[in-house]
């Protein structure tokens, strides 16, 4: 298992980075000319062999000059680095439920509670109640107008979010109250295959996705201002695999939704088998996921979530998730 630094964006380490992903025009043709492959550079022969875009006989020509070239042809692990470093592991716990995490809440709940009060007073006076100076509602004005301010402040230059990524399938309402609830305090959420996400078709798309996900700013503010994940995916068939593997290598965890099956298990398990994996079922469903994953051969729990997205066992599924952050990150317990 590499470090994070080698598994998340790879490019300064091997050669594999994702904004090498291009597709050449001249690569898609049935009879692409020689001097189309032999002008690429070997960062460009590796990411050319994989282009789906690329025909038959373009992939072919690429892997004769990568012989010639005495190029290894190894898989394509490109990734992007995450806003986690290992040493942030040290004491992760006390930084992500301690008083970081409180003094968010506590902004948020005193914006909440003036707004609540500037409508209560309000409503009070219309109905005929004891009239209020206008001062405090000026003050309480303030007071809200503060306390938003400085709550997006906290959330949008949050340092060293997590990366998630989920993977799966569930009832709409409740995986969506899952991730927004039970997800959110580790980071930010990638989901795969998620309805209405815009669709990774091309390598240029490819590229888009590889800088979305290192923004971090507006990441964090999607995370906080959404009741979704912060930045949906999907992808055209012949683009999934890749689009997949450049997520799950840029995620500091995964977890892996078993309540459609065990379909997903197939897409993820070299993640699976490394520690990186946690699974999750809808309430009633636990059963066959379990069975599921005995059938896999990994030797992991599963966590259930109510239709209200309530995690069961939540003490137990948010070690497990540090626990696959550390596995990612190559950080002992």
């Amino acid at each position: 298992m590499k470090s994070a630094d080698q598994a998340q964006g790879q490019g300064e380490g091997s050669g594999v980075q994702a904004q090498d992903m291009r597709t050449l025009s001249a690569l898609r043709a049935p009879a692409p000319p020689r001097e189309a492959v032999e002008r690429l550079s070997d960062r460009a022969l590796r990411a050319a062999i994989v282009n789906p875009d690329h025909s038959d006989a373009a992939r072919q020509a690429v892997a004769e000059a990568m012989r010639a070239r005495r190029i290894s042809p190894a898989p394509w692990r490109a990734g992007v680095r995450g806003f986690l470093r290992p040493e942030d592991l040290h004491g992760v716990e006390r930084r992500l439920f301690g008083w970081p995490w409180r003094r968010r809440v506590l902004m948020m709940s005193l914006a909440r509670f003036s707004a609540i009060a500037i409508v209560a007073i309000a409503a009070n006076a219309g109905i005929g109640g004891p009239a209020v100076d206008p001062r405090w509602f000026a003050a309480l004005a303030v007071i809200v107008g503060a306390s938003w301010a400085l709550w997006l402040l906290m959330v949008a230059l949050r340092q060293r979010p997590a990366r998630l990524l989920y993977h799966g399938a569930g009832d709409e309402g409740p995986l969506r109250a899952m991730i927004r609830d039970e997800l959110r305090i580790f980071g930010n959420t990638v989901r795969m295959d998620a309805p209405e996400a815009p669709v990774v078709r091309s390598a240029g798309d490819y590229r888009a996705l590889a800088r979305r996900m290192r923004s971090r700013v507006r990441l964090n503010l999607a995370t906080a201002l959404s009741s979704r994940e912060a930045l949906p995916v999907a992808a055209a068939p012949q683009w999934r695999g890749l689009t997949l593997q450049l997520i799950a290598n840029s995620s500091d965890a995964i977890l892996v939704d078993l309540s459609d099956g065990a379909g997903v298990l197939d897409d993820l398990r070299d993640e699976a088998q490394a520690g990186r994996c946690v699974f999750v079922t809808l309430w009633g469903r636990l059963e066959a996921a379990e069975a599921a994953l005995a059938a896999a051969g990994v030797d992991a729990p599963c966590f259930f979530y109510a239709p209200d997205g309530e995690m069961q066992r939540r003490s137990r599924f948010r070690a497990a998730i540090i626990a696959a952050m550390r596995a990612t990150h190559r950080v002992p317990a």
